[in-house]
């Protein structure tokens, strides 16, 4: 599983492109190479050229992105303050990235959404992460000079996983010029 990768000092490259454009959920894949001299590498694919599959779920400005884990990891991002859930959606594990960015009246429509939707007949709430404050959190965590070299380039990547409880890994990434990541921290 790729929860079970996402280690502190892993590369990560492909990914942004991935999760970034706004579309709908695809299946993608992933591999890991393992380096003596240099990081560990994850890199991401649109489509089974790697050796993993995966689900990606990208994140959608003013939206509620979901889609059906189908028995396998999901992944997510770029997370600020946003909500990962996984539910029982018609039936199906459902996993949820949901928008928390104010609108021009300073409300959460999306947040509202998915308030209102866990409040529904029949809906089954397995897991839930809010990422709010976990940046700043890890920021105060960390020495001023790695604050320097960092700078505003970190957020938070989930996986969601179809463990027993359905996990949720939480990972703080520093985003480079190139658009690659570089996992800081699991938290």
């Amino acid at each position: 599983m790729l929860k079970d990768y996402l280690k502190q000092g892993v590369r990560i490259e492909g990914l942004f492109d991935l999760i970034s454009k706004g579309q709908d959920a695809f299946d993608g894949s992933w591999s890991y190479e393992h380096h003596l001299t240099s990081r560990n590498l994850i890199k991401f694919f649109a489509d089974d050229s790697g050796q993993n599959p995966i689900r990606v779920l990208p994140y959608k400005r003013g939206e509620n992105a979901s889609t059906p884990m189908a028995g396998g990891e999901v992944i997510s991002g770029e997370f600020t303050g946003c909500i990962m859930g996984i539910y029982k959606g018609r039936g199906i594990a459902t996993v949820n990235h949901v928008d928390t960015e104010k609108n021009g009246d300073g409300e959460m429509p999306q947040k509202e959404a998915w308030l209102k939707l866990k409040k529904t007949s029949g809906f089954e709430l397995f897991n839930e992460c809010s990422t709010l404050g976990l940046i700043p959190a890890f920021i105060r965590g960390i020495k001023d000079k790695k604050l320097m070299k960092y700078g505003t380039g970190i957020v938070i990547l989930c996986v969601a996983s179809p463990t027993k409880y359905y996990s949720i890994t939480k990972a703080a990434v520093f985003r480079d010029s190139e658009h690659n990541y570089k996992v800081l921290k699991i938290l």
